[in-house]
């Protein structure tokens, strides 16, 4: 047998994208990422990645490919602003 059949690791991906972006690149950049294993897991990297200065934190299924298209396997979030104030005229 001449192929792997098996699809390629998270780790084999980032390992891959690493070589080519490298380290010059403007326009592409690696972030951190993190495997949660609970929603506190989700909420402990969320609020580290807003402190570091991040938008916020992308959460995705893990066994989900990309879609160009709204779905529930990849998930934004970021913190929401609010404004309280008196209307008056």
């Amino acid at each position: 047998m001449c192929c792997s059949t098996s699809a390629p690791t998270s780790a084999a991906i980032r390992s891959s994208l690493r070589r080519a972006v490298g380290r010059g690149s403007r326009n592409v950049k690696l972030v951190p990422h993190v495997i949660a294993r609970s929603d506190a897991d989700v909420q402990k990297a969320y609020r580290r990645f807003v402190a570091q200065g991040f938008e916020g934190a992308m959460v995705k299924d893990l066994d989900a490919g990309y879609a160009p298209r709204r779905s529930n396997n990849w998930l934004k979030l970021k913190p929401v602003k609010t404004l309280d104030g008196k209307i008056v005229g």
